[in-house]
Formats: structure tokens, C-alpha cells, sequence
């Protein structure tokens, strides 16, 4: 009697931990999120959902919309949301970032609902330690949103399959993840468009059918998304479009595989990779991963393995038509925005495909479910070794800190109030963030002299500064006639910020115009 009762001891006990392990890893994940955001300096993007949520009322936030010739305009329910999140926690850094701890929230629970529905216990955990995650819900922008919409669509596409297109649960999961992804953003279509694909492909092939009854949340979807994409092509014919700095090319495509993959807090700080980008070669290419080389190969290897798997259950696995459609969705998601960015000469990276994340860590999970225990406990623990120790590099280690606009507008304004002439090669928006008084004129040495892309007639007419505050070059002084000027005349970088040099010279300049 009592080993019968130790067995059911043991049995009840076991029962209760598989009903309570979901629950206590939901909540795990969902703790996680309240520590992403930091209070580092807002970088120049962050700058312009900045400017949104300064807007006095919703009403300028429209006028705004409606007149802005960034690419911020194509981010219509992101720049809302940021007024929206102004209006209750302010607009200091971390109170513009923290919006992205309640996205994240919608996030994780879309993935949690269909970790339950697959049988994929502890997605939600991988996904809330993602290096992804992590670095873009610590940006003011709305590249959350795009999470969240998308992990409901993931939902919307799994439910769909699994009920055979019957009940009604999927359809308003799809609908409202496509109003928010393509609201938060313009390229949030393509994944909208890719999802529609697949299901439409998977439902016709299964001769599977709809009762009008359904249609409904269809009907209110394409309601929005009308006029939504009214609205995006009468901003393209304004000709809003982003930073044209490089040529599309696999390079983007390179860049996005290494975000998703996890590896962005492993590697150098992005801005190496972006000057590596920009003229480096493969043996800069080698001393720049160098240093990192035994983080980044653990979690490729790790990818290997799972790449393997994933290929083979492709085509063994009992549940590949959900393991495809999670597989394709990403691959179409991908091709389309190439092929839209080469067309349109506008260079993407992994936030423009935000929504692909939730997809891929779905099938990545699910590619393994039917692997041995040993194999995939392995693989998980290693992925979510490399993920959290990615994200806290990401979060706390000062080589991926954002552009540090805050300490430059500082030295700037003390520069300033010493009566020293100062030049400013740098994004306006996010120094008047801080508080910089710029001109761009000559003569007022009350204010900072904004020079953004110059050409050299513009600089010859100036006065040469005391100090000169400089960041990224391809970005504000393409010609190179800032540092040119600057280098002819016996200055030199002092010190560095973050995506900074600060420029000074022992002498005092002359107070006349350049020769």
C-alpha cells in the first residue's frame, strides 16, 4: 500500500508540474520584457518618433503625417501609438521605448496561445530571450508592433490549418494582426500579401470551404486596409521614401539572416559592421569577427544543427503542412521586399521584416518537436544560451549603445556657453531633442552651425569652429568636405561618442572666412 501510494504521490505530482510549467513560463517570459528598455541617448530614428510624440495634439500628429517628407509618414499607427504613449509616460528616452513592453506583452501571448495550440512548450521563452527582440523593443519605433501583429497572424495561420478553415477564431486573429502590421508600417504589407498566399494556396489545394457566416472580419480588414494603402501610395507619389546610403543587394538579405539568426549581440558593434559594409574587405571582414569568434561559432553551430533538422522534417514530419506554411511565409516575406527594394533602389534590413521572426522561431521549434529528447534539449538549451547571452550584450554592453546624441548636444552647449563657434555634422532633429540651438546661417554664435552636406562653396564662407561634432559621414557629409576642410586646417578627433568624433585643434581658429 504505501508503494501504491508513492507512485500516485509521485504521479500527481509530475501532473501538477506539466499544468502549472506552461503558466510559470508564461510569466517568466512576460517579467523579461519590463527590463528591455534603457535609458540610453535616442539615436537620429528615435529622434523623428520623438518629434511625433511632441505634438501638442492628435490633430498635429495628422497635419504632421501629412506633411512629412520622411519615411516616418509610412508609419502611420507607430507614430499614433508613440503620441498615444507620450501622452500618459512623457517623452524622455525611456518612456518613449516602454510602449514596446506592452507590444511585446501581445507578442508573447500570440505565441504562447500557439505554443499550446503545436505543442511547442517554452516558445514563448525562447522568443522573450531573443537577441531580436531585445534590441529593437529598446527602439522608438514600431518595430514591436510589427512583433506583436505578427505573432497573431502566426496564430491566425496555425488555428486556420488545424480546424480545416471552419469556426471563426483564425479569421479575426489574421484580420486584426493585418490591420496592425500594416498599419505600423508600410512594408508590413508584405507580410500581410504573404500570408494571404500561403493560405489561400494551402485552402484551395484542401478543398477546404468558408461559410459566408465567416466572412465578416474579412470584410472589416479589407475595409481598413483600403484606404490604408490609399494612403501609402499617395506618400509615394509625394516621393517619401527611407535612406537610399546603399545598393540592395544580398548584402541586406546577409544582414537580416544574421539579426534572426541571433547573433547581432555576439558580433562587433553594428556601427563596425556598417563601416565594414561600406568599404571594408574580407580580411577586415576576419580581424573584425576575430575577437568574437568563439560566441559567434557556438550558436552557428548550433543553427547548423537546427538548419539540418529542419530540412529533413520538411519532408518526414506529421505535421508538415503547418512546418511548411511557417517555412514559406519568411522565404515569400523576403523574396517579395528584394525584389520590391531592388526595384525601388531602397536598401532593407532585419527590421523591415520584423514580422518573419515569429514564423521562423514557430518552425524552427516545430522542425525539432519529433527529434529524440536528448537532441532536442540540446538544441534548445544551446539556442537559448546563445540568445540570452546575446541580449544582455545587447543591453548592457557599452559597444551596442545607441549613437550617443545626448552626450554630444552636451559637450556641444557647454562648448557654447564658453563662446566657442561650433560646427554640427549631425542629424538636426535629435539634437533639438536634446536642446541644441542650431542655425543655418552664418554669424550667430549663439547657436550651433548645422553643415548637413555641405558642398565646399557653403563651407568656404564659414568661420572655422573651436569644435566640430561629427557622425556618420555617408549620412550627413557624403562629399566629405567637412572632414576634408577640417583636416586641411590642422584639426584632428579629440575624443569619440558613440557615432560620434569630436574634432579640436590646440590653436584657436582665426575668426575669418575660409580662402
Amino acid at each position: 500500500m504505501t508503494l501504491v501510494h508513492d507512485i500516485g504521490e509521485n504521479v500527481s505530482s509530475r501532473s501538477t508540474l506539466q499544468r502549472i510549467a506552461p503558466w510559470a513560463a508564461l510569466l517568466i517570459a512576460l517579467l523579461l520584457t519590463l527590463f528591455i528598455p534603457s535609458q540610453d541617448s535616442l539615436w537620429l530614428d528615435e529622434a523623428q518618433t520623438a518629434s511625433y510624440a511632441a505634438q501638442p495634439t492628435f490633430a498635429d500628429v495628422l497635419r504632421k503625417l501629412a506633411t512629412d517628407s520622411q519615411s516616418d509618414a509610412q508609419m502611420p499607427l507607430g507614430m499614433m501609438s508613440a503620441w498615444f504613449g507620450g501622452r500618459i509616460l512623457g517623452t524622455g528616452e525611456w518612456a518613449l521605448r516602454a510602449p514596446n513592453i506592452a507590444w511585446a506583452i501581445v507578442a508573447i501571448l500570440g505565441l504562447w496561445m500557439t505554443a499550446r495550440r503545436l505543442r511547442l512548450p517554452g516558445l514563448e521563452l525562447l522568443f522573450a530571450v531573443h537577441p531580436f527582440l531585445w534590441f529593437y523593443a529598446n527602439e522608438a519605433r514600431p518595430y514591436t508592433m510589427q512583433l506583436a501583429a505578427a505573432s497573431w497572424l502566426l496564430f491566425g495561420v496555425v488555428d486556420c490549418i488545424h480546424r480545416r478553415a471552419t469556426g471563426r477564431v483564425w479569421i479575426w486573429a489574421l484580420a486584426m494582426g493585418a490591420i496592425v502590421v500594416a498599419g505600423a508600417s508600410m512594408l508590413g504589407l508584405v507580410m500581410v500579401a504573404s500570408v494571404l498566399v500561403v493560405l489561400t494556396v494551402i485552402i484551395m489545394k484542401e478543398s477546404w470551404f468558408i461559410p459566408r457566416s465567416s466572412w465578416p472580419p474579412f470584410v472589416a480588414a479589407a475595409a481598413v486596409l483600403a484606404p490604408l494603402c490609399a494612403y501609402y501610395l499617395w506618400t509615394l507619389f509625394r516621393g517619401i521614401a527611407g535612406a537610399k546610403l546603399w545598393v540592395p543587394g544580398l548584402a541586406n538579405v546577409a544582414f537580416a539572416l544574421y539579426e534572426f539568426a541571433g547573433f547581432a549581440g555576439l558580433g562587433p558593434a553594428r556601427q563596425e559592421l556598417r563601416e565594414f559594409g561600406r568599404v571594408g574587405d574580407l580580411h577586415t571582414f576576419i580581424a573584425l569577427l576575430e575577437p568574437y569568434a568563439l560566441s559567434l561559432l557556438a550558436l552557428l553551430l548550433a543553427n547548423i544543427v537546427l538548419l539540418f533538422i529542419w530540412g529533413r522534417q520538411l519532408r518526414r514530419s506529421s505535421e508538415r503542412l503547418v512546418l511548411g506554411a511557417m517555412t514559406v511565409v519568411p522565404v515569400i516575406a523576403t523574396m517579395l521586399l528584394f525584389v520590391l527594394s531592388s526595384w525601388a533602389n531602397f536598401p532593407f534590413w532585419g527590421r523591415h521584416l520584423a514580422g518573419v521572426l515569429p514564423f521562423a522561431l514557430t518552425a524552427a521549434l516545430l522542425a525539432i518537436k519529433n527529434e529524440s529528447r536528448m537532441l532536442r534539449l540540446c538544441v534548445v538549451l544551446s539556442l537559448a544560451c546563445c540568445y540570452s547571452y546575446s541580449s544582455f550584450q545587447l543591453r548592457f554592453d557599452i559597444r551596442h549603445s545607441k549613437d550617443d546624441y545626448r552626450a554630444a548636444v552636451h559637450l556641444a552647449k557647454t562648448a557654447l556657453s564658453e563662446q566657442r563657434h561650433v560646427w554640427w555634422n549631425a542629424d538636426t532633429v535629435a539634437a533639438q531633442y536634446y536642446g541644441l540651438p542650431l542655425t543655418r546661417g552664418t554669424g550667430d554664435t549663439s547657436a550651433a552651425r548645422a553643415l548637413i552636406n555641405p558642398s565646399l562653396s557653403v563651407v568656404r564662407h564659414e568661420s572655422l569652429p573651436d569644435i566640430a561634432l561629427l557622425s556618420k559621414g555617408d549620412v550627413y557629409d557624403r562629399t566629405g568636405t567637412v572632414r576634408t576642410i577640417l583636416d586641411e586646417h590642422g584639426f584632428t578627433v579629440s575624443h569619440r561618442l558613440q557615432a560620434f568624433a569630436v574634432w579640436e585643434r590646440k590653436q584657436a581658429p582665426p575668426t575669418r572666412a575660409l580662402p
